[in-house]
């Protein structure tokens, strides 16, 4: 099958098959087996190989110099769900670059960034489950499977509650453990490794999980004296933010899953509308099911992309700016969100323009 390679940033290249589907083909997991010896290609060969814009059928690099090559792909999520995989991954590779100067702070910073978008995977997906497994529920009922109607009464054929409820808290149980890879939990618990963010400022955020707004203000007004400037308040600005809109709610869910043993549990609803049986999804704070886990979804997914750029942005030179790049201006083929420009002298060290 043909594709198109969309981006290439040395290390790790993203190609869109004739199907939509995107590859991320890593330059060290690829072969060169050349008349010397047996090694991955070079960043040089890797760009090269597998140069941007680069049409081909099978997608093995050709070189004229190497006897043969083979690269290992791994799929990562069809197109229409592939852009926020693109912008955790290529997106924060290509940005980092910019703001980590040495291979040591580079590969400290993949280290933790590995598990974080593996975090981020494993979330996704149970979304994606749960949102396949309630569709063919309500194909299968339209269908006239799984309930009935006998002498005026619905008989219910498949009790899908036990793995609606399941799903629905493996959600916010994943989504919990990617607040830990980002910010830490020192604050909850001993912790060994870092996370992304004490990683990359040197000190741990642990503290932005906390419920009591006073102690969360007190910790903040401590990292900001340690962490002085325009570009660390408006890291905080932003975490401040998502507490009064989303964060502290989605803690507050995943806490009652885990400790309180009285969790409501989630309940279908099944009527018979003109001899028909309909199916009445759960709602959840007077928002259906589906749609409730995906605003959640969507605002973990933006808040991680932001809060590594945030935390890039404090360690960025003055004389460079972060811009966010309107929707209607991005690429579609390399859908990026922020670029990095020269500082105009008008606008201050440390603000994100746009």
């Amino acid at each position: 099958m043909k594709g198109k390679v969309i981006s290439n940033n040395g290390e790790q290249a993203i190609v869109e098959l004739e199907n939509g589907v995107r590859l991320a083909i890593e330059r060290e997991k690829g072969i060169d087996c050349n008349e010397i010896n047996i090694r991955p290609p070079s960043k040089e060969e890797f760009l090269r190989d597998m140069a941007v814009g680069t049409v081909r059928d099978g997608w093995v690099p050709q070189d004229a110099r190497s006897v043969k090559s083979a690269m290992q792909a791994k799929k990562l999520y069809d197109t229409e769900d592939s852009e926020w995989a693109f912008r955790l991954s290529i997106q924060i590779s290509n940005l980092s670059k910019a703001v980590l100067h040495t291979h040591e702070e580079q590969k400290a910073f993949d280290e933790v960034r590995t598990p974080l978008f593996e975090s981020m995977r494993e979330c996704f997906d149970v979304q994606l489950e749960l949102n396949k497994f309630i569709d063919t529920h309500l194909k299968e009922v339209a269908a006239g499977h799984c309930v009935e109607v006998r002498n005026g009464n619905i008989v219910l054929l498949q009790d899908i509650e036990p793995t609606l409820n399941r799903l629905f808290k493996d959600f916010f149980v994943k989504a919990r453990t990617v607040l830990y890879h980002l910010f830490g939990q020192k604050a909850h618990k001993k912790q060994s490794s870092k996370s992304v963010v004490e990683t990359l400022l040197g000190h741990d955020l642990g503290f932005v999980q906390i419920e009591d707004d006073a102690k969360f203000e007190q910790k903040a007004q401590e990292f900001l004296r340690q962490v002085p400037g325009a570009a660390a308040s408006g890291l905080i600005d932003m975490i401040r933010g998502d507490r009064k809109t989303w964060s502290s709610g989605l803690i507050n869910i995943r806490n009652t899953i885990i400790h309180d043993v009285t969790c409501p549990r989630l309940k279908m609803t099944y009527m018979v509308v003109n001899g028909m049986v309909r199916v009445g999804l759960p709602r959840v704070n007077k928002i259906e099911l589906r749609k409730f886990v995906g605003l959640h979804w969507d605002n973990l997914c933006d808040a991680v992309e932001e809060t590594i750029v945030a935390s890039f942005n404090v360690k960025l030179s003055p004389n460079f700016l972060f811009r966010y790049i309107p929707e209607g201006s991005r690429d579609p083929h390399c859908p990026m969100r922020y670029e990095i420009v020269l500082r105009p002298d008008n606008i201050p060290p440390g603000v994100i323009v746009g």
